[in-house]
């Protein structure tokens, strides 16, 4: 809105503008496949540890069956009930970075165990995430959700009919069977009060920015960083292969943080797009 007043801007992990609303979180649903995908290539040949299968088409059809079984009778643990529509949710939180691969192939062991009627001991993992998933309330969490739901809704306007959502869902499902229905369904801005005021602002000038993303983030696709890339003219690309949302400050890339930091203190872009590994 300002291009005249920003001095040096970084942007970490990025939504495409032309898809904020619905389409951004449709985007999410294939994400969420390809991480579990992902996924399910790491722990094919450790089934011998975990049991989740032996190749990844086994372990995607493990957790595709779990689900289903949720959905057909919630699954009982740690005095919780898991159903079908809340079990997605908690392997999205899960999967959304590939440094979790061991605590989410346990979680799924805990889960299918407790699926079966076994006695199970929770891990402090499963518990903090059983707990996020289904008691938020006080723990921060609620309080950041409400926040982003806040801006999102006030900012534009998504779909209010029950039919749309659930045609959407319908439609998901063959290409999208764990995920599809998690990002395809109503949020808070369906039933939102007020319209927004006015349209969201147009990206769109050559204000030099640096943008950093990951190649298999789940949150924010990186299709969407191409969008904004094509957006802010000036910007710079530095990709980061691998699966996490947001970068800088996680100690994902210490390639890239140094990057970023070069940059704030120098003010100095690089020619080019780069790549970044570890």
């Amino acid at each position: 809105m300002f291009p005249g007043r920003v001095d040096r801007l970084v942007l970490d992990s990025v939504p495409d503008p032309a898809r904020y609303g619905i389409r951004m979180f449709q985007d999410m649903g294939p994400a969420n496949e390809r991480a579990l995908d992902d996924f399910a290539a790491w722990a094919a040949p450790r089934h011998g540890e975990y049991g989740l299968g032996a190749t990844p088409a086994a372990v995607r059809a493990t957790v595709e069956g779990l689900v289903r079984r949720a959905e057909a009778a919630p699954i009982r643990v740690d005095g919780r009930q898991l159903d079908g529509y809340v079990l997605p949710f908690l392997l999205a939180v899960c999967q959304s970075d590939d440094r979790d691969s061991v605590d989410y192939a346990s979680v799924l062991r805990q889960l299918l165990d407790a699926a079966d009627g076994k006695p199970v001991a929770v891990t402090p993992v499963l518990h903090d995430l059983l707990t996020a998933v289904l008691d938020a309330r006080g723990t921060g969490a609620d309080r950041d959700l409400a926040a982003t739901i806040g801006i999102l809704c006030d900012d534009v306007a998504m779909p209010r009919g029950a039919d749309w959502y659930q045609d959407a869902v319908a439609r998901s499902r063959a290409a999208q069977p764990v995920f599809g229905p998690v990002y395809n369904g109503p949020t808070p801005c369906a039933f939102w009060k007020h319209a927004p005021r006015e349209e969201p602002v147009a990206v769109d000038n050559s204000v030099p920015a640096l943008l950093v993303q990951s190649t298999g983030d789940t949150h924010t696709p990186y299709d969407g960083a191409l969008g904004m890339h094509a957006k802010l003219r000036a910007s710079r690309l530095l990709t980061v292969p691998g699966r996490v949302h947001t970068v800088y400050l996680n100690g994902y890339s210490p390639c890239a943080r140094a990057a970023v930091n070069a940059y704030l203190l120098t003010g100095a872009l690089s020619a080019t797009d780069g790549t970044c590994g570890s």
